[in-house]
């Protein structure tokens, strides 16, 4: 068992981290999984989208064990009605977490008794970001973001979209969920997500908040309720 960690209710811990280059995996790594996780893994045809699925779900097992207070090996997971992962097992029911991993960056978010999402992407500088911001995002926030300088649009439309996803993974709909029902906040600083839906945010006061994982990449939190957010590097 690795060393644990401490998590007040009242917080949300961010762990970003880069994975090392390279398709081979050590057997410590691919021995931390569930068969079900290894099934899933092997059926990814490209080596490099394997070897980064494998070392995203090793490093959010070895996580969890350290505040759950268990191994990693013994980390057990279920989808709730939404398909959302949760943790089962009487030793940690209040923890929550999600996982998001792009290029070679991996993100994983735990909190407790609050709902939790987080997403990251990497930024594609050629992407027909009008197109698609005009078939998916409301039409509050395609305006916004051809409000900003043409040079800064494509950063501004991931900004957009890894928020609109963190809200959508929090709430456990993903992007099953139509992405133009609700409206997040562009500023640096984030703020309440605008979603009246009402049977879909279940009355939780969700917000969102800008991350920073590194060079080339957009990402962001989205919790429910009030939370202090502490970001901490990951060793993948």
């Amino acid at each position: 068992m690795t060393d644990a960690i401490s998590l007040d209710n009242r917080e949300v811990h961010v762990w970003f981290g880069t994975s090392p280059a390279g398709s081979f995996i050590d057997c410590s790594t691919w021995d931390v999984l569930s068969s079900d996780e290894r099934a899933a893994a092997d059926r990814l045809r490209d080596d490099g989208d394997r070897a980064l699925r494998v070392r995203a779900r090793a490093t959010l097992r070895r996580l969890l064990a350290r505040y759950a207070g268990t191994d990693p090996e013994d980390i057990c997971f279920e989808r709730n009605r939404h398909g959302k992962p949760e943790l089962v097992g009487g030793c940690h029911p209040r923890l929550r977490f999600n996982l998001s991993h792009s290029g070679a960056m991996i993100l994983v978010a735990v909190t407790a008794k609050r709902e939790v999402g987080v997403d990251v992407e990497r930024v594609q500088r050629d992407l027909p970001w009008e197109e698609v911001a005009c078939s998916f995002l409301s039409p509050v926030e395609v305006t916004t973001i051809r409000s900003v300088p043409a040079g800064c649009r494509v950063r501004t439309f991931f900004e957009c979209w890894v928020r609109k996803e963190a809200y959508l993974k929090g709430l456990g709909t993903g992007l099953s969920s139509s992405l133009d029902g609700f409206v997040v906040p562009l500023g640096p600083d984030g703020g309440a997500v605008h979603d009246d839906r009402g049977a879909a945010t279940a009355g939780a006061d969700w917000r969102v908040h800008p991350l920073d994982p590194g060079r080339g990449y957009a990402a962001a939190l989205a919790v429910a309720g009030d939370a202090r957010v502490i970001c901490r590097r990951l060793s993948v």
